[in-house]
């Protein structure tokens, strides 16, 4: 059997990770270092927690190394800490290492006899579009009525804004919102008791709040989600209260992080690296540098030509400023300056593109003047699985595995392909524009 390793197409170096993040099909979100496994498995080991194997088929989609991650300092630039409301008694904050402390008053984050304010001490810090806040809460002090501590979404400072928190109460955790300014709070507590330390997750997407608890920072379990109408900026941090309003309740937090979603362009304007559209979908990028009537050959990152059959070629881009087609297949060239020229491609060789069409009969373009050539139609079924690389190819599959050393890809244009993980920019059965 022919094998492909992709390194020798792509030409890709390797890359140090900054951490993984990983959600599988049934909704839970790891976050830790992924490994291969021989048994064909993806191996994730959490920062805190047991190691999880997952099978190809569970995983929605493996981030490797993208996540932007802060950790939580009050007295940093980036972080800010403030009483909201009518507190009694001023609140204080304050860190040591990787643990923070926070003091605070207030009756209640919406309580229940005016649910419409809050009283609580906030540490926080802007989070602009999608984005997450997870902190581990080690402890905290309560008395007649229990103090109420968590991660928080916040539209704006004020006390009665609009805000999602992810809380623990006694041995109890939950979740509440307020959707509009000025409205009463819903609250709803989870079924079952929680020990400590216990960590808890905020998740903003697009209009969607999610909250989460888990016992070890890799499995998660979901308290409730509910639809905001935040602004682009929004402030997301630690919440405590002590729900009694002359006392002080101190919270101890560990393992603060805020994690911001990769930006991505709108769809129209995503645009791929130069390189070689195969028909299966697959996308392989590099240096088109000759076409005849056989094979085509693209120069990849490592300098190296590589050859594929014409036959198995759908489009060949020779400038990454080459638009998505839509519609209906056409033969023929997309030039830069925005004109499509039906025809039949002959040849392209020392940057020139040789062309036939009924129009111009056979003409000879720059290579400089031609943004995408279209040779035939993407052929295959949609693919299970899809696997991008580093260096923008992407690798579309209806099976794949995990080795010790990396991954394995199916590919029906190519054969099998093999990758070392370190390359791999993201993995799964669920990718979109920003995966």
């Amino acid at each position: 059997m022919r094998v492909l390793i992709l390194v020798a197409v792509v030409g890709l170096a390797p890359l140090a990770a900054r951490g993984d993040v990983v959600r599988t099909i049934d909704g839970r979100v790891i976050e830790g270092t992924v490994a291969g496994d021989a048994s064909g498995a993806l191996v994730v080991t959490p920062r805190d927690g047991a190691t999880v194997r997952l099978r190809p088929e569970e995983i929605a989609q493996a981030t490797l190394g993208a996540a932007q991650r802060d950790e939580a300092d009050p007295r940093g630039a980036e972080w800010a800490a403030q009483d909201i409301g009518k507190v009694a008694i001023p609140g204080r904050s304050d860190v040591d290492g990787r643990r923070m402390a926070v003091w605070a008053s207030g009756d209640d984050i919406g309580n229940a006899k005016n649910s419409t304010r809050d009283q609580f001490r906030f540490v926080h810090r802007p989070l602009t579009g999608d984005g997450e806040v997870v902190a581990r809460v080690l402890g905290f002090t309560q008395y007649q009525r229990d103090a109420r501590v968590g991660v928080m979404v916040r539209q704006d400072l004020f006390d009665d804004a609009p805000n999602a928190l992810a809380y623990l109460s006694a041995d109890r955790a939950g979740f509440q919102f307020r959707r509009d300014a000025g409205d009463h709070t819903e609250r709803a507590e989870a079924k079952g008791r929680v020990r400590l330390p216990c960590w808890l997750k905020i998740e903003r997407r697009g209009r969607r709040v999610t909250a989460y608890r888990s016992e070890d920072g890799a499995a998660w379990t979901a308290l409730g989600a509910a639809t905001l109408d935040l602004p682009p900026t929004a402030y997301v941090g630690l919440a405590v209260t002590s729900r009694k309003n002359t006392r002080l309740t101190t919270a101890r937090f560990d393992k603060c992080l805020v994690t911001a979603a990769p930006t991505t362009a709108p769809a129209a304007t995503v645009r791929r690296p130069a390189g070689v559209v195969l028909r299966s979908g697959t996308f392989l990028a590099g240096e088109v540098v000759a076409v005849d009537a056989a094979a085509v050959r693209y120069r990849g990152a490592d300098g190296r030509d590589v050859e594929v059959g014409r036959d198995r070629v759908a489009r060949i881009r020779l400038s990454a400023a080459a638009p998505e087609p839509g519609g209906a297949f056409r033969a023929g060239l997309a030039l830069r300056q925005g004109d499509f020229v039906d025809g039949e491609l002959r040849s392209i060789a020392g940057g020139v593109v040789l062309h036939s069409s009924l129009l111009f009969g056979v003409r000879a373009w720059g290579a400089g003047e031609v943004a995408d050539v279209s040779l035939g139609p993407v052929t295959a079924k949609p693919p299970r699985y899809e696997v991008r690389m580093r260096n923008g190819s992407i690798l579309r599959a209806q099976t794949v595995r995990f080795t010790g050393t990396g991954v394995v890809v199916d590919e029906p244009g190519l054969g099998r392909v093999e990758a070392p993980l370190r390359d791999v920019r993201a993995f799964g059965t669920r990718l979109d524009e920003r995966g």
